[in-house]
């Protein structure tokens, strides 16, 4: 059965009467590991970016956990990923999903600027959303103070008192980025211990300037009219000074124009049937947008883009199923993809 789908590979084009092989929505890790495999096997995939290209990493700090790579930043890391693909043929379109068709194959997917493109199958890759607080003043101070990217926003808050809400990993990441901007750091957490790995856990505790509320609730943000001046805690009248806020509360799935086509839980999470298959034939999920095994997404980049090579060999073997036909054997058998490397460059 394998060498009969690295067959029938050699037989599809890039891209027959219009009909894409795979479209891939999303540029974060998974869609980009995604998009540098199937570009090796010779799917020609489309990359369609979403109105945030680059994913939830491009707001992340220094990474120390990508294999090769001792510091990355992630924009650093999403500028080399998305080159590495592109190298090998993928191609990547700006533009933002609205709606899909997947009754029939080709699937049909909708974009908000009113084009239309057919493939024969898809990698929903887009990521998460993060939540909000809810709370008074949030809107109101929203990008005047309250921040959710420390690389993007940090250096304006030189010297100035900053709070961060949340109680997990991302939080505390936040915090220790900012202190190469200030000392005077305050984590909000809903929680009553640090929920972080043993080695997070032990840098955050050797700094002396992070200040840590547990069991509290941000209940109004507070400003002076033009930026954010501090917060309310629970039923408290005390007003913690702040002059900005960073959010680390968790995500939501990016998967509002997926519809009712899919199953997908209450956080907006695609349900997966297996690894990386959804409840439709043809359409796979990888990255954070997707549960796992254990009801919850993994959120490190180095799962996302796993998922993403895993999702780009699924829909390999789907394409292969759907448009195969050895009728016609390949003269030179060595143009094929190798089994090995998944590659016909080797």
């Amino acid at each position: 059965m394998r060498i009969k789908s690295l067959l029938i590979l050699f037989t599809l084009p890039l891209v027959a009467d219009d009909i894409n092989n795979l479209i891939i929505i999303g540029s974060g890790p998974a869609g980009l590991s995604a998009a540098l495999c199937a570009a090796r096997m010779q799917l020609s995939p489309l990359v369609v970016e979403g109105a945030d290209p680059g994913g939830n990493l491009l707001y992340a700090g220094t990474i120390e956990n990508w294999p090769g790579e001792p510091t990355i930043t992630g924009p650093e890391l999403i500028g080399r990923m998305r080159d590495h693909a592109a190298s090998q043929g993928a191609r990547f379109v700006s533009n933002t999903v609205a709606s899909m068709d997947l009754t029939q194959c080709p699937f049909t997917i909708y974009f908000t600027d009113g084009s239309q493109l057919a493939t024969w199958s898809v990698i929903i890759a887009s990521g998460t959303s993060p939540q909000k607080i809810n709370c008074p003043g949030e809107e109101e101070y929203w990008g005047r103070g309250i921040a959710i990217c420390p690389i993007c926003d940090g250096p304006l808050f030189k010297r100035k008192a900053i709070v961060v809400v949340g109680s997990g990993e991302e939080a505390i990441t936040r915090a220790l980025f900012m202190l190469q901007y200030t000392s005077n750091i305050t984590i909000i957490s809903n929680c009553s211990d640090i929920n972080a790995c043993p080695s997070l856990r032990k840098k955050l505790l050797a700094e002396s300037a992070i200040k840590i509320i547990f069991n509290a609730q941000v209940t109004e943000i507070i400003g002076d009219g033009n930026r954010v001046t501090g917060v309310r805690i629970d039923s408290s009248a005390d007003i913690i000074p702040a002059a900005g806020i960073f959010l680390a509360l968790g995500e939501q799935g990016r998967t509002d124009w997926c519809g009712t086509q899919l199953a997908i839980d209450q956080k907006g999470y695609i349900i997966l049937d297996g690894p990386v298959y959804t409840t439709v034939p043809g359409v796979f999920a990888a990255g954070t947008v997707a549960t796992t095994v254990y009801g919850r997404p993994y959120t490190l980049a180095l799962s996302a883009a796993g998922s993403g090579c895993m999702a780009a060999l699924a829909a390999w073997n789907y394409i292969c199923d759907v448009q195969g036909s050895v009728d016609a054997l390949p003269a030179d058998l060595n143009k094929t993809v190798c089994p090995d490397c998944w590659s016909s460059r080797c």
